[in-house]
């Protein structure tokens, strides 16, 4: 039961990335404990909506971002001034785009397709250039060895 004298407390939902034109993307904040009187989300630090906190959850909509890099603060505030802040970042890239998330914490690493496959590339030259010096050297060290006998 979520009494007036609780202090207000709220999710901190993950960072968002997705490409531009993509949809079903938002960010979901959930009460955990307080009681919220109203809600302020602020994008890049510019209030965007202020309104009353209705039922645990507030969903925003992100769909409609252009591609670049925002961060999304909510604060909810409750009876008695007590409230609770978090912020989301959320990054929009241009379509091409790859993502690499690694379990744990979040390190995400966005390249354009292209370069990922350059990338691929380059590391094949580099495999097969390694190999290629470790056969000459064993070719070496072996008629070296048949020379000396």
């Amino acid at each position: 039961m979520l009494l007036e004298l609780d202090p207000i407390l709220i999710s901190s939902p993950l960072d968002v990335w997705y490409v531009v034109g993509d949809t079903g993307n938002s960010i979901n904040w959930t009460l955990l404990s307080g009681a919220p009187v109203y809600v302020q989300i602020y994008q890049n630090g510019t209030l965007i909506i202020q309104t009353d906190w209705i039922g645990e959850n507030h969903l925003l909509n992100i769909d409609h971002l252009l591609v670049g890099t925002y961060n999304f603060t909510i604060k909810v505030t409750g009876s008695f001034q007590f409230y609770d802040t978090d912020t989301v970042w959320v990054t929009v890239a241009e379509e091409g785009t790859t993502s690499t998330t690694t379990t744990g914490s979040t390190t995400t690493s966005t390249l354009p397709t292209e370069y990922s496959e350059m990338i691929e590339l380059f590391s094949l030259v580099i495999i097969i250039g390694s190999a290629t010096i470790i056969i000459i050297i064993v070719v070496l060290i072996y008629k070296h060895r048949t020379l000396e006998q």
